[in-house]
């Protein structure tokens, strides 16, 4: 007799009894998660763990607080009249909408943590050349660029240089600009120091082995160069 012949059998009484057992061996539903309770305010203000990756940047920074190599470096040329009031007050605006543009690392208690001011100013310096004669101007404005003493090649997730986000034709077109002519140093991280891994937070694998970090980031130094 197969199952529903023998479901088919069963009296009333007992197709209720079978019905109530198969409810009961039921699995119960798993209640929703609870909302996640927001711990901040809206601008985020106050003192938080630090993240993984900013404990790795804090690690290397207490190695070589002098090492500028993390410090994201940008130039933007703005053709036309500059308004340089409306700029100030646009930057400023940016960095009162994101609490990541207010934020330091100072020590509490032994510790780092992530302190969002709640507020931030940073008056936009102005370096006026209209007295200098316009054929010179190209020039000065290229030796503001600043002196560097070295460059990481780093990618965006520390792997293999050319694999990531970053525009390396843009990189290297600005340093040929600014007549750059120092070291051009790949920076990649790895587990083969497990010390060091576990104290950078790196958890991964970021290449498939170092020859490929030397092999293809010497090629995109070499070829980004040549074509900037």
């Amino acid at each position: 007799m197969s199952v529903a012949d023998r479901l088919a059998s069963l009296t009333p009484e007992q197709r209720a009894l079978f019905e109530a057992l198969r409810q009961k061996q039921r699995p119960a539903t798993p209640a929703a998660p609870p909302p996640i309770e927001r711990v901040s305010g809206p601008r985020g203000v106050g003192d938080w763990p630090l993240t993984f990756d900013q404990e790795r940047l804090w690690f290397l920074h207490q190695l070589a607080p002098a090492d500028s190599s993390y410090n994201m470096i940008a130039a933007t040329r703005l053709m036309g009249e500059l308004d340089a009031t409306a700029l100030e007050a646009a930057l400023d605006t940016v960095v009162d909408r994101h609490g990541a543009w207010r934020t330091t690392f100072p020590m509490v208690d032994g510790r780092p943590v992530q302190r969002v001011a709640p507020e931030l100013r940073l008056p936009l310096p102005v370096v006026d050349l209209s007295a200098l004669p316009p054929e010179t101007r190209e020039a000065a404005v290229l030796g503001l660029a600043g002196s560097f003493i070295h460059v990481h090649i780093s990618e965006n997730d520390r792997g293999t240089p050319g694999t990531g986000h970053v525009q390396w034709d843009e990189t290297f077109r600005a340093l040929r600009q600014v007549n750059y002519d120092g070291w051009l140093v790949i920076e990649a991280f790895g587990r083969a120091l497990p010390a060091l891994a576990a104290a950078t937070r790196v958890w991964r694998d970021f290449f498939p082995d170092r020859q490929e970090v030397y092999r293809h980031g010497y090629g995109v130094i070499r070829d980004g160069w040549a074509a900037a």
